[in-house]
């Protein structure tokens, strides 16, 4: 049974004793473990916040409504920086973890409205979250094209083309009608000649490896 002192192992200096306490709390769960990681993630200590925040990266899908939650409501942008990281970590190994599960809508939501954050960092990080989730975030991300912030424009780019929409069957109808979409938009923005110098470099350059991506599959 876990015990307080548990926790406490997440503010260790050795990683090792840090991981071990991580895969303790992950095993044996009980119904104050979430609650307690959440907690944890306005703590003054760096360490600690990292800590719980692994520890609901690794819990994964009980997880996602609390980290919803904290995201959308809580007024410490520490506290949603580790919850966008969370989420990261969440969506990079969803389909392998959680093979035929749809990603919550709940998370996508959170961090949609994330992407208006106050906070820079906060705001590209969830650019980069919503690409990890993939095809049910790209209406939000092709959405968050429409912005003066070049930082979030640049991460926004990035993220819908890691996407990888050519993945599909090829096929699916749907698969063509994403990627002609975003091909679309990533020509109308290298074209734009208002448009920041670098944002509109970046999008040429994506552009090209979708091309070189369709060419590739065709083949």
């Amino acid at each position: 049974m876990l015990t307080t002192d548990i926790y406490q192992q997440l503010k260790n200096k050795n990683p090792v004793l840090r991981q071990r306490a991580i895969s303790q709390i992950v095993e044996e769960p009980t119904s104050e473990t979430i609650p307690v990681l959440i907690g944890i993630l306005s703590d003054e200590n760096p360490t600690y916040r990292h800590g719980a925040t692994q520890a609901l990266g690794v819990i994964g899908l009980e997880a996602i409504p609390s980290l919803a939650e904290q995201l959308s409501t809580s007024d410490n942008h520490q506290v949603r920086a580790c919850c966008v990281q969370a989420f990261s970590e969440i969506s990079r190994f969803f389909s392998k973890d959680y093979p035929g599960e749809t990603y919550p809508q709940v998370a996508i939501d959170a961090l949609q409205k994330a992407l208006n954050d106050p906070n820079s960092g906060i705001k590209v990080s969830a650019a980069s979250a919503l690409g990890m989730i993939g095809k049910p975030a790209l209406e939000v991300l092709l959405s968050a094209l429409d912005t003066d912030d070049i930082a979030l424009r640049l991460s926004t780019i990035q993220a819908i083309v890691s996407l990888n929409v050519l993945k599909g069957p090829e096929d699916d109808p749907k698969t063509l009608e994403d990627y002609d979409k975003i091909e679309n938009l990533l020509s109308q923005i290298a074209e734009d000649e208002n448009a920041d110098t670098y944002i509109r470099e970046t999008a040429k350059t994506s552009l090209t490896r979708m091309i070189a991506s369709k060419v590739k599959m065709r083949h």
